[in-house]
């Protein structure tokens, strides 16, 4: 079973949520430690991450196959503009 790892600033960012938004997104995240490949592939040149939707919000992530480590990098809010593609 893969480790779960918070890049530190999404960390700290959940920390700022409201209990149960912060707990349903763990939730969701959590996931990742039994199904790391569960969130598609990010496309264009952001080759190796991958991303899962949580309460609207866009997870992504890395799975790191030879470690068995998924590692949560940043969490983009709903409706971000934000495009990692290319």
């Amino acid at each position: 079973m893969p480790e779960l790892r918070w890049h530190p600033n999404v960390a700290a960012l959940l920390a700022n949520l409201p209990e149960g938004q912060r707990d349903r997104i763990r939730r969701r995240v959590r996931a990742l430690s039994q199904f790391p490949l569960l969130g598609p592939p990010q496309p264009g040149s952001s080759a190796g991450l991958r991303r899962l939707a949580a309460l609207g919000s866009k997870v992504v992530y890395t799975y790191d196959q030879a470690g068995d480590v998924v590692t949560v990098l940043a969490l983009l809010p709903p409706r971000s503009s934000i495009d990692l593609a290319d």
